[in-house]
């Protein structure tokens, strides 16, 4: 099955951070290199904008926040989309379905492994990390990968869906029944990350969660993000902007429009405090041909 698939990728600097942590991959190759964050460190430049379009079978998409308070954070989602840019082929060329989620984990296992021992060889870069939310499409099949609190959602015109769930301590309680929703709120510890690419072996042999299976009957959209934006504004907003542009078809004004509001914030909740990255994916059906490069 052939879908038109069009996506835009908006990456914000946000009004306090001195650094861009966050970085992004859009199937056609497209992310933030080393060379586009020094524009951001001397503030040559607050965000980075990058599209790409075209009909195809096979996509896939990813966003990574470099982990804050972290040494080298932009260092760590770099290497992380990097080595995800180059294994894209493999996976998406799998045989199946099923294998292409074997390959993709098997990338999540290696791509750890060297980043902690790139880490371990110099001092400056010790206990950076990354996290990192991955959608993947499949002929007609539409499923996320999750590492980490960058989120993967899904709208179809109602009724927005978090496919993702956060790896962080909260999250974990919370599902445990040990916090409720407004004790969550005040709990100092309920974005300490309990899953993410630095993770040492003595904790755990790191994988990616994966999300439920979505098949696109005719549109729907799909957004994947960092934590600059859901720590702003709520499920609820970020589906009341989806909603006012789905049916125009305008993913454009639509991440525009997220981002804007996660700068300018909302309700107690102050805008711009971390970096803003999201990407905006739109799927239809029709078309011929293959823009995998």
């Amino acid at each position: 099955m052939l879908y038109n698939i069009n996506a835009l990728a908006i990456s914000h600097i946000g009004l306090k951070r001195q650094m861009q942590e966050d970085n992004f991959l859009l199937s056609n190759g497209k992310y933030i290199t080393l060379e586009d964050q020094v524009l951001f460190r001397e503030r040559k430049q607050e965000k980075f904008i990058k599209r790409c379009s075209n009909p195809s079978k096979k996509a896939l998409f990813a966003v990574s926040d470099g982990m804050g308070g972290h040494n080298a954070g932009e260092i760590a989602s770099t290497f992380v989309i990097q080595a995800l840019r180059r294994e894209r082929h493999k996976i998406l060329d799998s045989k199946s379905f099923e294998d292409a989620i074997s390959h993709y984990q098997s990338y999540v296992e290696i791509t750890n492994s060297d980043l902690c021992q790139y880490a371990a060889k110099d001092p400056t870069l010790h206990g950076m990390g990354a996290t990192l939310a991955t959608l993947m499409i499949y002929d007609d099949k539409v499923i996320g990968f999750n590492i980490g609190d960058s989120r993967i959602y899904h709208y179809c015109g109602q009724d927005l869906r978090q496919m993702s769930k956060d790896h962080t301590e909260g999250q974990r309680l919370f599902d445990l029944k040990l916090l409720n929703q407004e004790e969550l709120k005040n709990f100092g510890a309920r974005k300490a990350l309990s899953r993410y690419f630095g993770m040492t072996e003595q904790f755990m042999q790191l994988n990616s969660e994966v999300t439920e299976i979505i098949t696109v009957d005719t549109k729907a959209w799909f957004l994947l993000c960092s934590d600059g934006l859901t720590d702003v504004l709520t499920n609820g907003e970020i589906e009341t902007i989806l909603h006012e542009y789905y049916h125009q078809g305008n993913i454009e004004e639509a991440a525009r429009k997220l981002t804007k509001s996660a700068l300018a914030g909302s309700g107690y909740k102050q805008g711009g405090m971390d970096n803003i990255t999201i990407i905006l994916i739109e799927m239809t059906k029709e078309a011929k041909g293959s823009w995998l490069q």
